[in-house]
C-alpha cells in the first residue's frame, strides 16, 4: 500500500475518531445540562419551601408578639379602670364641692 494511500485511511480514520468523540461531548453535555437543570429546579423548590416556612413562623412570632402586646395594654387598662371605679366617689365629691363653693 503507498504511503499516501495510507495517509488517506489514517487521516479518515482520525475525522471519524473526531466526530465520535464530538458526538460523546455533545451527549455528555446534554446529560449534564439536564442534571444541572433537575438539580437546580430541586434546589429552588426546596429554597421555595423553606422561605415559606420561614415566613409562617415570622407570622406566628408577630401574632404571638401581638396577642402578648394587647394582654397587656388589656390588663393596664384594667387597672387603670379598677383605679378609677375606686376614686370615682371620691372624684363627685370633689366635683360636687366645687361646684357648692361656686
Amino acid at each position: 500500500m503507498p504511503i499516501i494511500e495510507a495517509i488517506k485511511i489514517a487521516e479518515a480514520q482520525a475525522e471519524e475518531y473526531r466526530r465520535e468523540a464530538m458526538e460523546q461531548v455533545r451527549l455528555l453535555m446534554d446529560e449534564t445540562k439536564a442534571l444541572t437543570e433537575s438539580t437546580v429546579a430541586k434546589m429552588m423548590e426546596a429554597a421555595v419551601d423553606e422561605e415559606k416556612q420561614i415566613q409562617l413562623t415570622v407570622q406566628k412570632a408577630i401574632e404571638a408578639k401581638r396577642l402578648e402586646i394587647f394582654a397587656r395594654v388589656d390588663a393596664e387598662d384594667d387597672k387603670l379602670i379598677d383605679s378609677a371605679k375606686k376614686k370615682e366617689k371620691q372624684t363627685v365629691d370633689f366635683i360636687l364641692g366645687k361646684v357648692i363653693e361656686l
